[in-house]
C-alpha cells in the first residue's frame, strides 16, 4: 500500500506542476503577444502634419511626409473650420464631400465610413488620415478610477485562484486514481501471499485486473499441482521405505544367524557379518531419505518442548565413546556454564538425531581415526554449538550442494545425512554453517534461537 501512496503523491505533484507550467506558459504567452501586436494606431501623423504646409494657395506635402503617409496609410485629406476638403491624398471617390460637425464628431475617433482613421488638429484644420477598411481594431474603454487602481489585486488573486483550482483539481485526480488502483494494488498483495484474487474487471484498471485475475488463478492451480505432488512424492518414499524394512529385516535377521551359526567357517562368518552390516545401512540410509523428504515438504510434525542441549551433546558423545572405546576417535566436550544452564524449545529426538549425524559423519568418513571436539555456548541470546574434527574434511561438491540446498535425492550417503541436520536445524528457526578448516578437518557451526 506504501507504493501506492508513492504513486498517487507522485502523480498529485506531477499534475499540479504541470497546472502551474501551463498557467505560466499562459501569462508568459500573453505577454509575448501583447509585445508582438502592440496596441497603437500608426504613429507619424505628426510628422505627416508638420510637413503639410500652404504653399500659395496650394498645399504641398514633402518628400518626407510623403514617405511616412505611404508607409502608414492609404489616403489622407485635410477639412478646414468649416468642413470642407481643403487637400487630399488618394482619397476614396464616396469620401469626397463636406463634413459636418457631427461627423466630424463622429469619425475623429472610430470610423469613417468603414474606414480606420486617425486625426490631427492644425491651426487651419483637421488632418484626416485613414487606412483601408479592415486593416486595424478600434475601440475605446472606460473605466472608474478606483477599478483600475484595483486591477494589480485582482490579477494577483486571479493568478493565485487559478492555482489553488489547479491544485484542487490535481487533488481529485489523485483521489480518483487512488480509488481505481487500490484494487490492484490489494490484488497484488494477495498474489505475494499466495491468496487467491478476485478484482473486478471494469473501468481503467479493468485489463490490469483481468490479467491478475488470471495469473492469480494460474499460480493457484501450479500451487496446488506442486503440492499434489509432493505429497504423492512424500507417501511414495514413506511407501517404498515401509516396503523395504519387511524383507530388509527377514535379510538382517538371517544374516545374523548365519553369523551365529558354529558350522560355517570363518569367511562364510565374516561374509555373513558382512551382509548384516550393508542391510543395517540400508536401512539407515532409507530412514534418512523418509526423514529428508518429509522434512523438505513440512510433513514431519515437530514435538517442541524444553530441552537441554548440553544434556543431549553429553549423552550422544558417550554414546559414541562407549561404541568406539580405543583412542581412535577421542570426543572433547566444552559447555560454558551458562550454556550447561540454558534450555531452548525443540524436538529433543531431531536435535539429538543432528549430533548423531555430525559425530556419526566424523566417525564414518576417517577410518583412520580423527580428533572431534564439542563447544557450547550462549552468544548474542542464541545456543551456539560448534563441532569439529581434525580429519580429511568435506568433500568441495558436497559443500556446494549443502550451499544450493540441494533435494536430498541428488545427494549420496555423505551429503544425505548433512541435508538432515541442515533441514532439522531451520525447522526450528536456526542457523548452520559447513566449512573446511585450513588445517586439516571441517567445522559445523549451528545457532538456535534461545526463549
Amino acid at each position: 500500500m506504501n507504493s501506492l501512496y508513492k504513486i498517487i503523491s507522485r502523480s498529485v505533484l506531477m499534475t499540479s506542476l504541470v497546472a502551474f507550467l501551463l498557467l505560466f506558459f499562459n501569462v508568459f504567452f500573453a505577454l509575448y503577444w501583447l509585445n508582438e501586436h502592440p496596441q497603437y494606431y500608426p504613429t507619424h501623423y505628426r510628422t505627416i502634419s508638420n510637413n503639410l504646409y500652404l504653399e500659395g494657395q496650394q498645399y504641398v506635402l514633402t518628400p518626407d511626409g510623403m514617405t511616412y503617409l505611404e508607409e502608414q496609410f492609404s489616403w489622407a485629406m485635410l477639412l478646414d473650420d468649416s468642413g470642407e476638403i481643403i487637400w487630399s491624398w488618394q482619397l476614396p471617390q464616396t469620401l469626397q464631400h463636406s463634413y459636418s460637425l457631427n461627423d466630424v464628431a463622429a469619425f475623429s475617433r472610430w470610423y469613417l465610413d468603414g474606414y480606420p482613421v486617425t486625426v490631427w488638429t492644425r491651426s487651419d484644420g483637421l488632418l484626416v488620415l485613414g487606412n483601408p477598411q479592415g486593416s486595424y481594431w478600434k475601440y475605446s474603454m472606460i473605466a472608474p478610477k478606483q477599478s483600475m487602481e484595483q486591477m494589480p489585486a485582482f490579477f494577483r488573486n486571479f493568478f493565485l485562484l487559478n492555482a489553488l483550482l489547479a491544485l484542487l483539481l490535481a487533488l481529485c485526480f489523485g483521489f480518483w486514481l487512488y480509488s481505481k488502483l487500490k484494487p490492484l494494488s490489494v490484488g497484488i498483495t494477495a498474489l505475494s501471499i499466495r491468496q487467491p484474487v478476485h478484482l473486478p474487471e471494469k473501468g481503467i484498471a479493468g485489463d490490469l485486473n483481468r490479467k491478475l485475475n488470471n495469473t492469480s488463478s494460474m499460480l493457484l492451480h501450479q500451487q496446488k499441482k506442486l503440492q499434489q505432488r509432493d505429497e504423492t512424492r512424500t507417501h511414495w518414499i514413506s511407501g517404498v521405505s515401509h516396503d523395504i524394512r519387511t524383507p530388509l529385516s527377514i535379510v538382517m535377521g538371517y544374516a545374523s544367524q548365519l553369523e551365529d551359526d558354529d558350522t560355517l567357517s570363518q569367511e562364510q562368518h565374516q561374509q555373513a557379518a558382512m551382509i548384516r552390516l550393508q542391510s543395517e545401512r540400508i536401512k539407515e540410509l532409507i530412514e534418512n531419505l523418509n526423514l529428508a523428504s518429509k522434512l523438505e515438504y513440512g510433513a514431519y510434525p515437530l514435538s517442541l518442548m524444553h530441552c537441554s542441549p548440553a544434556v543431549l551433546i553429553r549423552k550422544t558423545a558417550v554414546s559414541y565413546l562407549n561404541q568406539h572405546p580405543g583412542n581412535d576417535y577421542p570426543i572433547q566436550v566444552d559447555i560454558s556454564s551458562e550454556a550447561e544452564a540454558t534450555q531452548i524449545l525443540a524436538d529433543e529426538q531431531l536435535l539429538q538425531r543432528v549430533l548423531e549425524n555430525l559425530i556419526g559423519n566424523s566417525i564414518r568418513h576417517n577410518p583412520n581415526g580423527c580428533s572431534i571436539e564439542i563447544d557450547a555456548r550462549i552468544t548474542d541470546g542464541q545456543y551456539q554449538i560448534t563441532i569439529q574434527d581434525d580429519g580429511q574434511g568435506f568433500p568441495i561438491k558436497v559443500l556446494r550442494s549443502l550451499r544450493v540446498a540441494a533435494k536430498p535425492q541428488q545427494h549420496h550417503d555423505h551429503g544425505l545425512g548433512l541435508t538432515i541436520v541442515q533441514q532439522i536445524i531451520l525447522a526450528h528457526n536456526g542457523v548452520i554453517h559447513f566449512s573446511n578448516l585450513s588445517q586439516g578437518g571441517c567445522l559445523v557451526g549451528i545457532q538456535l534461537p534461545c526463549e
